[in-house]
């Protein structure tokens, strides 16, 4: 009988390690406005909910005026906008966020394990700690096709286009918007800061309603000139 209770203590033991290392390796969903859904490879769409486990490769979709924040498993934080897109690619050590479409705010944790990177379908962004905000799916520019915008509110990003080895590092205040086969450049963008960076739901609103398209086209039109 005593052996009988003692594998049954170390069998619940065993279990409650092994969902507590799940839980790590997944993230989760902290805060919801609006209509937003995810999958799995599992699990076909569903409607999130604060609280949800998003594991590696769920897609997520935000509807339109919806908003969602997430924690990944070492803490750093995504934000989407409205009519976003995303695929959580690699969420563990490296982490990889795929924006299919739409626009993401990320919080990168100083001391997060491994590299973080927000990728585009043409263009990769990628930091060791600092506030960025990436989209794609514009069209500012009136003779390219669809864009990766993405700024800095605090810290460097790396940027460089998928297919090529240049890359370029965007500071804080900074911003780019090109497509693919554009030449990189970086413009000063004041405006950025009017962004709502907020990524914690006990300090107020987290819905940013920036016109981002207008934002880009007015700053690119005063802007004429890049730099290094």
């Amino acid at each position: 009988m005593k052996k009988l209770v003692f594998y049954i203590i170390l069998t619940l033991v065993f279990t409650g390690i092994l969902l507590a290392k799940k839980e790590k390796q997944t993230s989760k969903v902290l805060f919801v406005v609006g209509s937003v859904f995810y999958k799995t490879p599992e699990k076909d769409w569903q409607q999130v909910k604060v609280g949800n486990p998003l594991p590696k490769s769920a897609e997520v979709k935000t509807s339109q005026k919806s908003t969602l924040l997430m924690a990944l498993p070492d803490g750093s934080r995504l934000k989407l906008r409205g009519k976003t897109h995303i695929l959580l690619a690699k969420i563990i050590k490296e982490k990889i966020i795929r924006i299919k479409r739409g626009g993401v705010f990320a919080l990168v944790k100083p001391r997060s394990r491994g590299k973080f990177y927000l990728e585009s379908p043409t263009h990769t962004a990628g930091v060791r700690g600092t506030q960025f905000f990436m989209a794609y799916g514009e069209k500012v520019k009136t003779d390219s096709g669809e864009e990766t915008l993405m700024c800095v509110r605090e810290g460097s990003v790396e940027f460089k286009e998928k297919q090529q080895e240049k890359k370029i590092v965007v500071n804080s205040g900074e911003g780019v918007i090109v497509a693919q086969g554009d030449p990189l450049s970086k413009k000063k963008l004041p405006w950025i800061y009017s962004f709502n960076w907020n990524m914690n739901p006990a300090q107020g609103n987290l819905i940013d309603e920036t016109d981002i398209k207008k934002a880009y086209s007015s700053e690119y039109d005063i802007l004429d000139e890049d730099y290094d």
